[in-house]
C-alpha cells in the first residue's frame, strides 16, 4: 500500500512539474487593431481643479493621525 501512495505521489509531483514549465507561443501573424479614442479634457481639468480646491482649503483637507481616531486638518 506504501508503494503505491508513494510511486501515486511521484506521479502527481511530475505530472505538476510538467505543467507548470512555461511554453513560448508565437503568433502566427500580426493584426493591426485602430482605436478611435477621445479625451476629455474639459472633465479632466474640472477635476484636477476640484482637487486642488479641496487641496489648498482649510476646511476641507484633513488626514488621521497615526491613532487612527483622530482626525486632523490641514492648514
Amino acid at each position: 500500500m506504501k508503494k503505491i501512495i508513494s510511486k501515486l505521489t511521484l506521479i502527481f509531483f511530475c505530472m505538476s512539474f510538467f505543467m507548470i514549465i512555461p511554453k513560448n507561443v508565437n503568433a502566427a501573424e500580426i493584426i493591426p487593431v485602430n482605436i478611435l479614442v477621445e479625451y476629455g479634457q474639459t472633465e479632466a481639468r474640472t477635476i484636477l481643479n476640484m482637487i486642488n480646491e479641496m487641496r489648498t482649503s482649510s476646511s476641507d483637507a484633513w488626514y488621521w493621525n497615526s491613532d487612527d481616531t483622530t482626525k486632523t486638518t490641514c492648514d
